[in-house]
């Protein structure tokens, strides 16, 4: 294990010159309510500074940093109100979450044996992580909304203190209000129809219940991070953060969503917002080349691949889909734009000439070809993209198309 340090005066200096304008942009989106929520737990340098080599990152150290990155999209959601830690100057939370976020891409790059450029790489790629805190803000906002999709928010508490009787509350279309909320990505639609009650502290309650004791939306968030870390090029709106991909570090912060939610989502898999996780303590699985699209409800499910080949091999859901408790879909299935599917469905064929790697649409998805795997065809001729189920067994249906063979079924390899 190497002596030297991640932190020496050059780095104190470069991060000064990146600090300045992330400060100037992240002043904008924070209320002083916010500020005086924000608690940032600090590290010891001395243990960050530490070069670990091979050994990767201290897996407590990790969990610290993800709760403090949670912290900034969410104040007050996380960390315990220590008043050492309570600051109203957002440079000194930036300073320290910076510093943490730094040393946790070098360590993963110095265990892969990467030790050219390690200090310029890492810092680019610790603030664009930063840059886009308003971005993964927003998003960790609208996925805490898309809680409100569940009926439990009308619990007791509030029905008690707003006077709610429960019958009254029977015929409450409350979904299709958060719906157009969603659709529109205006909050205020919902809280438009919330005025009914005469009682003003349902939405910040619901929203308060949901940050507090949901997890879904914190699921998300680990994946944001996670995702944040395997992507490459300049960030929008700041050509000069030029990122890269991280190694190990992305698989680990997946795995705390894990250990911690019971979802094991790829960083790599791409997910929108406005997505609601629903019970995740009873087991999600998505797999690296699937994507999930956005105001989706899902619930505890398997998006899983089949073929062992390096091509799209998960399946891509679209918008406002709904996926019942333990359905599994499996394979590059296609599930189009506000369906419903609560049972098992899999595409087991491996045309390695139907395959886009790592995601994308397929040729045969293009054109309206539905003989193509990408395109979602199924063992028995079911055709998914459309979003209703169509037999297309006889190639009388679809002119000029044979069906698929039919393949028995077999265990699926891990994901």
């Amino acid at each position: 294990m190497s002596t030297a340090t991640l932190f020496h005066a050059a780095y104190a200096s470069r991060k000064a010159e990146l600090v300045a304008p992330l400060l100037e942009r992240l002043r904008q989106v924070y209320s002083d309510e916010e500020l005086r929520a924000l608690r940032i737990d600090p590290l010891d340098p001395a243990i960050l500074a530490q070069r670990s080599g091979r050994g990767f990152v201290n897996r407590d150290i990790l969990e610290t940093v993800i709760g403090n990155l949670l912290e900034c999209v969410a104040p007050g959601s996380h960390n315990a109100g220590d008043p050492r830690y309570q600051t109203s100057d957002l440079s000194d939370s930036v300073g320290e979450i910076a510093d943490q976020v730094y040393a946790m891409v070098a360590q993963s790059l110095l265990a892969v044996g990467e030790t050219g450029d390690l200090e310029e790489a890492s810092l680019m790629t610790a603030f664009a992580l930063l840059w886009e805190l308003p971005e993964l803000k927003e998003r960790a906002r609208w996925n805490r909304f898309a809680s409100l999709r569940d009926p439990a928010v009308w619990d007791a508490y509030l029905r008690h203190v707003c006077g709610m009787e429960e019958q009254a509350l029977l015929d409450l279309d409350f979904e299709s209000h958060v719906e157009q909320s969603i659709a529109a990505r205006d909050i205020e639609y919902y809280r438009e129809f919330l005025k009914r009650f005469q009682c003003e502290c349902v939405f910040d309650y619901q929203m308060q219940l949901v940050m507090s004791t949901y997890p879904g939306w914190r699921v998300l968030f680990y994946h944001d991070i996670a995702h944040a870390l395997t992507r490459s090029g300049p960030v929008e709106g700041e050509a000069h953060l030029n990122r890269r991909p991280i190694p190990l570090l992305p698989r680990a912060i997946a795995e705390l969503g894990g250990r911690y939610y019971q979802a094991d989502i790829h960083p790599e898999m791409e997910i929108g917002d406005a997505n609601f996780l629903d019970h995740t303590h009873r087991g999600l699985t998505a797999g690296q080349t699937g994507t999930i699209g956005s105001g989706c409800h899902l619930l505890p499910c398997t998006l899983g691949g089949l073929s062992k080949r390096l091509g799209r091999r998960h399946p891509a859901i679209g918008d406002c889909v709904f996926i019942g408790t333990d359905a599994g879909l499996m394979g590059p299935v296609v599930i189009g734009d506000r369906d419903q599917r609560s049972s098992d469905i899999q595409d087991q064929r491996d045309d390695p000439a139907l395959e886009d790697p790592f995601g994308g649409v397929t040729a045969a998805e293009d054109d309206g070809d539905s003989s193509g795997s990408g395109g979602g065809f199924l063992p028995g001729g079911a055709d998914i993209t459309g979003g209703a189920l169509m037999d297309v067994s006889t190639p009388e249906q679809v002119p000029g198309a044979a069906p698929p063979p039919i393949v028995p079924p077999v265990p699926p390899p891990p994901i």
